[in-house]
């Protein structure tokens, strides 16, 4: 049994309970009660989706009453069923209230306000999941149907109509042209004609369903309100479909990424040209095998570079780059050590070595016999023996190497402190 077949004599009920409508006064003008209008219109678009998700609800205790039926052995040990009547009967009592206390009255606004109202609601569910907008234009057209008289087999039929055209009107923009003109010029025609055949085969099903003549009339395809709501949303459907279109998702970034990250290591990976793309595969795979030895700390050891030819434009980039370079500024002066206190010496504990003051000479480095060497760490290419240099030249060259250091290294940090402001 489904929710509306639940729910189809409570929803009888009322409409027979409904008092017949007052006689039709004067048509007022198209922006007769627009602010009015407009509002009622509105809250009626959204009293409709609460009594949707209302109604989708219902699923609950009807499959309640189903599991406590009499003839269930479940129902038999609880002894309580009926629930889907008392959820029904409140679910008409509030919601369907609601609904009717927000529709407009006969002559009591114009067109104008009508269309604008359901323009916004329309807009409102469609903004907030267009497949909240789907299922609440199949829920709300047969629960309508229901209420107005018609059987619960046919007004579900006249609602999945409503549902499937509302769904082809959102989704079809996206398929058709690709610029935001395209889209929203097929939008607003794609809905106008989906709006307009839907309507047509609701108004035969239910022709064919024995529906009351005034509830069939309500179904023109030819209303020129309806189209024009159908319209503008159209417009909207359009709109949304070619922003959608050029959003990337986070795949499309993903894929974006690695090719520029291969396209830069076959860029970087020669300073040339590659002679064939085998020197090119080769010359990337000895970046990345690079890179990952100095990650691990290792010594880089890739073998020989492939074979490349002169390439003009890497060469003038280079030129550009050093370029660049020479037009920077240079290095200020070091930043000087802020005098600081000599620390105390503990009792019993030797005194520090008093700082070199500036300018005098440094202690002599401590000699050792000519005779005693020490291994450079390198290789004779020809003998394959290590080899060794004099312990006072090592020192010596250590020393010097020690002295640069210490000279150029206030360079280096007021360096690196300027990029870090600079970044920040």
């Amino acid at each position: 049994m489904s929710i509306l077949d639940a729910n189809a004599d409570s929803l009888a009920l009322s409409a027979d309970n409904l008092i017949a409508p007052p006689p039709l006064s004067e048509q007022p003008s198209t922006f007769a009660g627009f602010a009015k209008g407009a509002g009622t219109t509105y809250m009626q678009s959204m009293a409709k989706l609460a009594r949707s998700a209302s109604m989708a609800v219902g699923a609950l205790p009807v499959a309640a009453d189903w599991a406590t039926s009499p003839d269930s052995v479940l129902g038999q040990a609880v002894g309580e069923h009926g629930l889907q009547d008392r959820y029904f009967k409140w679910h008409d009592q509030f919601f369907g209230k609601a609904v009717d206390f927000w529709t407009p009255k006969p002559g009591e606004v114009g067109t104008a306000g009508q269309i604008v109202g359901q323009l916004t609601g329309g807009l409102a569910k469609f903004l907030a999941n267009p497949a909240l907008a789907v299922a609440d234009a199949q829920l709300s057209t047969s629960e309508d149907l229901v209420r107005q008289g018609v059987g619960a087999g046919t007004a579900q039929v006249a609602g999945a109509i409503s549902g499937v055209g509302t769904a082809v009107g959102i989704r079809a923009p996206a398929a058709v042209g690709n610029t935001l003109v395209q889209r929203l010029a097929s939008g607003a025609a794609i809905n106008v004609l989906q709006a307009g055949v839907s309507t047509e085969a609701q108004r035969l099903a239910l022709q064919a369903g024995g529906a009351p003549e005034p509830v069939i009339a309500e179904f023109n395809p030819l209303d020129l309100k309806a189209r024009t709501v159908d319209a503008l949303m159209g417009l909207a459907f359009g709109g949304v479909a070619h922003v959608q279109s050029k959003a990337l998702t986070q795949t499309q970034r993903d894929a974006i990424m690695l090719v520029n990250q291969a396209k830069a290591l076959e860029d970087g990976s020669l300073p040339g040209r590659p002679a064939t793309q085998a020197d090119l595969t080769q010359a990337v795979d000895n970046t990345r095998a690079a890179m990952e030895q100095m990650a691990r700390g290792e010594p880089v050891n890739v073998g020989e570079m492939p074979a490349h030819e002169f390439d003009p434009q890497k060469a003038a980039d280079r030129a550009e780059v050093g370029a660049i370079a020479k037009a920077l500024p240079e290095a200020a002066a070091p930043i000087e050590r802020p005098a600081m206190a000599e620390p105390t010496t503990q009792p019993g504990a030797e005194a520090a070595p008093a700082a070199q003051e500036p300018g005098a000479k440094a202690a002599p480095a401590p000699q050792f016999p000519e005779s005693v060497r020490v291994p450079t760490g390198e290789f004779d290419p020809k003998t394959g023996e290590s080899t060794t240099m004099p312990a006072n030249e090592f020192v010596a060259k250590a020393q010097a190497e020690a002295s640069q250091i210490k000279a150029t290294a206030p360079g280096l940090l007021k360096t690196a402190a300027d990029c870090l402001l600079g970044l920040l």
